[in-house]
């Protein structure tokens, strides 16, 4: 009686522990399935401890996995503390130790995305990035930023800053890293381009586009939406009725992210207050966090073949013809009688085989390991974007008239 009790008991505390396991899989796949969606916003202060909790309950409420915060107003003793033994998030902080009132960068990432951080580096309380890798030599640069809201007498300290940024762009493109670049920029996009299309450069103080123009970097909101005088995206809502609202907030991203993004827009939290609106943006994650590591794929022999077609000659074309040939009598494709799907489907599967046995014998080729790819070709993305954008165009025109 007692080995039967003992038996039922491990019975059910296997069952328990299976049960368990089946529920943490189907989080995991729930929670995996699941959108990257970060966030850039000027908090205006997180000095109160009733704030930091309601911008905890955001992320958390929001479904948000990296949160960009300007204007923290946090001494570098007080952020160290800040989240410091959150078990869900981890976050890392950047202050001017001089003027923490009016400076103060953050990130706050949670558990499943910060295991992949490999550098976290800041700048004058103005600029802090962090570099993730992922499997697959995947490699996302993420840089938030607080640029000064005066330039009255800083002329050499935003330009000095300028240059960071661009430094730090730089730096991430030259090690085949994807950028984000989000924050309160204190500057205006539209008003840049009015000013450029009048004088044919840019005032020193808005020369930040200029450089993030010439890095090709995309403005997300833009991408996802019309531009206009009458549907302007601002962020900044002064409280002085005689300050007007502007759009001083961005996430930009290198192009080679275009084909990731899911949708971007304004954002506005309803738990803490501020003057600002925040901006969101959601990839897809398989290419970017999914992929497996080149040691996984040579272990399970996972290879493709790259053709060397800059070998061939038209005396090898000609080879490749004939073997092409052969197998096509060989399989007698010169009389198909096609009466339903399943008899096509048969038939292209057996040309298919024609064209992929005589390209393996006859065009120079090695195997290589299946690492992951972009999808498009650089300079097709390149044109979607541009024909997106000319698509706009076409549409205001067509509404105008």
């Amino acid at each position: 009686m007692t080995v039967q009790n003992n038996n039922n008991t491990t019975r059910n505390h296997n069952n328990n522990k299976n049960k368990k396991r089946n529920n943490n899989m189907l989080l995991s796949s729930t929670t995996n399935n699941k959108p990257l969606r970060v966030v850039t916003h000027n908090v205006q202060g997180l000095t109160d401890p009733t704030k930091q909790k309601q911008l905890l309950d955001t992320i958390y409420l929001d479904n948000i996995n990296i949160m960009g915060l300007s204007e923290t107003k946090l001494n570098p003793t007080a952020s160290k503390y800040i989240f410091k033994n959150n078990q869900h998030y981890k976050a890392y902080f950047n202050n001017d130790s001089t003027s923490p009132t009016g400076s103060g960068v953050r990130i706050v990432i949670d558990n499943s995305y910060a295991k992949y951080i490999q550098k976290i580096n800041g700048y004058k309380g103005r600029m802090i990035y962090i570099d993730l890798y992922m499997k697959g030599r995947m490699k996302l640069r993420i840089i938030q930023v607080y640029l000064p809201a005066s330039s009255t007498g800083l002329w050499e300290y935003t330009l000095d800053l300028y240059n960071c940024i661009e430094k730090t762009i730089i730096e991430a493109s030259q090690a085949k890293s994807r950028i984000i670049l989000m924050g309160d920029f204190n500057i205006q996009y539209e008003k840049y381009i009015k000013y450029y299309r009048r004088n044919s450069n840019s005032h020193w103080h808005d020369s930040l586009f200029t450089k993030i123009n010439n890095l090709q970097l995309i403005d997300t909101v833009a991408l996802y939406h019309d531009i206009t005088p009458t549907t302007p995206y601002n962020t900044f809502l002064p409280k002085q009725h005689q300050s007007s609202p502007t759009k001083i907030d961005y996430i930009w991203i290198s192009r080679d992210l275009l084909d990731e993004t899911i949708n971007s827009n304004n954002y506005n939290s309803e738990l803490y207050s501020s003057d600002h609106l925040g901006v969101y943006i959601s990839f897809y994650t398989n290419n970017l966090f999914k992929q497996k590591s080149i040691a996984n794929l040579k272990q399970q022999k996972i290879y493709k073949t790259i053709f060397h077609y800059d070998k061939m000659n038209q005396e090898k074309w000609q080879e490749f013809a004939n073997m092409v040939d052969l197998h096509h009598q060989t399989l007698q494709l010169n009389n198909m009688s096609i009466n339903n799907s399943r008899e096509l489907n048969r038939y292209w599967d057996n040309i298919q085989a024609c064209i992929r046995n005589a390209a393996f014998a006859k065009i120079p080729n090695h195997n290589s390991v299946n690492q992951h790819k972009e999808r498009n070709p650089k300079y097709l993305t390149d044109i979607y974007y541009d024909i997106r954008h000319i698509n706009k165009i076409i549409l205001r025109y067509n509404i105008k008239s």
